[in-house]
């Protein structure tokens, strides 16, 4: 069931010479015949490279040419879905398929059920088909649904159908388990199960990026850094493994080489805003904060329509220009991404205090986290954000109080984030015996947190396992 990425039939000859007689047949007006799938896969390339109205051009050419086949009515079901946010014209595009038994068909319509948030009609209406198929066909249908349920989330839903199948040491069965395991966080069970299927299919980009991913995470970055470069390696143009070992990169440290690489993605996804915003973080890291905010106003009209971008790049462009000194122009940044009705309030007033203090404002920037609070629904996590903003200040003490509450009220269980800001925190105040019980804590729960507040004193070949003796030995008094 793998599948890695159309990019590589997309580079094919066979789809150049199909795209290119399509296209001097689009400009010829003189059309000539097509198959439904083939249109469809042209489709798909338009989609991938931005040319969205070329996309809707050639799959729409395929509906009326072939009304009632499946694969364009897939696609033009799955945009008004995806791209359009439209799950009542995804529903009219699915009635139009004429074979109602396709399993595809089955899956878009669970797929527009999960998507609207019906995630129990979704797994009922998939289990109801289940029961109607023919043996044979069981264990391919259950690795699709799993794959769709782990595609939103639905990480309970999907280990139980795949209890449904007794190949548990299957190809499919271990794929799509590792997935479910990365989506739970379990990066170390995921790396289990990918370790075998690299080994077994060592020319498989797409078990390579899986490994990376579940590796970065892991915070083994070193690790994710090489799997990254095997993925390169069989894939120079691989977008999501030169994606991947930038991040490597970047965490690193190693900045210069980091934005070589998201250039690099940047160029093979010119309309994609990952690649700009990318970019852009590079350039704010390196401390050329102009030219970081053109790429984030470009990230921004490429994320049009996309809510939940358009407010993670405002937050980094508000952030560009505080920093800047511009704190009018930030908090107008501000006021434009609260009238996006998926923007959290109380995100958007700690973004207020952090430019308040950024900019010496002190008793601004605690009415403002005062807010935050009492519009909060997760003060803990609120409060957080608060430490965060005081501790990039250099409001030490107010940072400590923050984090000492908020990781010790509660079990290590619940609370991995904000260990590694109170041993820091401890550290500048001059409590060595508690940065070093907070910092034990903090490199077993959240290594990556470590590597990132305390990045200037980590040296790239240290592993995330002994962080602790290294640290602990560093600042020994």
């Amino acid at each position: 069931m793998t599948e890695y990425s159309n990019e590589q039939y997309f580079r094919s000859n066979e789809f150049k010479v199909l795209l290119n007689r399509y296209e001097q047949d689009t400009c010829s007006g003189e059309p000539s015949y097509f198959e439904p799938d083939e249109l469809t896969n042209i489709a798909e390339y338009y989609q991938d490279h931005g040319d969205t109205d070329q996309a809707l051009h050639a799959v729409d050419r395929a509906i009326s040419t072939f009304p009632g086949t499946a694969t364009p009515l897939l696609f033009r079901a799955r945009y008004a879905l995806l791209r359009e946010d439209n799950p009542q014209e995804a529903e009219r595009y699915a009635q139009l398929i004429d074979d109602k038994t396709d399993f595809d068909y089955y899956y878009l319509i669970a797929e527009i059920m999960l998507y609207r948030g019906q995630d129990a009609q979704a797994d009922s209406y998939l289990y109801q088909h289940f029961q109607e198929i023919d043996s044979d066909d069981r264990a391919d249908y259950i690795y699709d649904v799993a794959s769709l349920l782990v595609d939103y989330n639905a990480d309970q839903l999907a280990e139980k159908w795949i209890s449904y199948t007794d190949r548990k040491d299957s190809q499919d069965y271990r794929e799509v388990m590792a997935r479910v395991y990365a989506l739970r966080g379990e990066y170390a069970q995921a790396e289990q199960l990918l370790d075998p299927l690299v080994e077994e299919h060592p020319y498989s980009v797409f078990y390579w990026t899986q490994l990376a991913s579940a590796q970065f995470m892991e915070g083994q970055v070193n690790e994710a850094l090489q799997s990254s470069e095997f993925a390169i390696a069989i894939d120079p143009l691989c977008d999501e493994a030169i994606m991947d070992k930038g991040n490597c990169l970047f965490t690193m440290g190693k900045l210069e080489q980091a934005l070589d690489y998201y250039q690099r993605y940047q160029k093979l996804r010119p309309n994609d805003p990952n690649g700009e915003t990318m970019v852009g973080s590079a350039l704010v890291r390196l401390g050329q904060l102009e030219p970081a905010l053109a790429h984030y106003q470009q990230a921004m009209q490429l994320a049009s329509g996309n809510s939940y971008m358009q407010i993670e790049i405002g937050k980094q462009l508000c952030l560009i220009r505080s920093a800047q000194g511009h704190e009018d122009e930030a908090m107008v940044i501000l006021d434009q991404l609260g009238a996006i009705e998926e923007a959290n309030a109380a995100e958007l007033c700690v973004l207020r205090g952090y430019v308040c203090l950024e900019n010496n404002h002190y008793e601004r920037a605690t009415a403002w986290f005062d807010e935050a609070i009492s519009r909060s629904d997760a003060p803990i996590d609120t409060e957080r954000q608060i430490g965060v903003a005081a501790y990039d200040n250099g409001y030490t003490m107010l940072a400590y109080d923050i984090f000492k509450r908020v990781t010790t009220s509660r079990p290590t269980t619940e609370s991995i984030d904000g260990w590694a800001y109170y041993a820091s925190c401890s550290l500048q105040l001059g409590s060595y015996d508690e940065f070093v019980s907070a910092l034990d804590t903090a490199c077993r729960v959240n290594p990556q947190e470590v590597a990132m507040v305390f990045a200037e004193a980590l040296t790239n070949e240290i592993n995330p396992h002994h962080y602790f003796e290294y640290l602990k030995e560093k600042f020994r008094k």
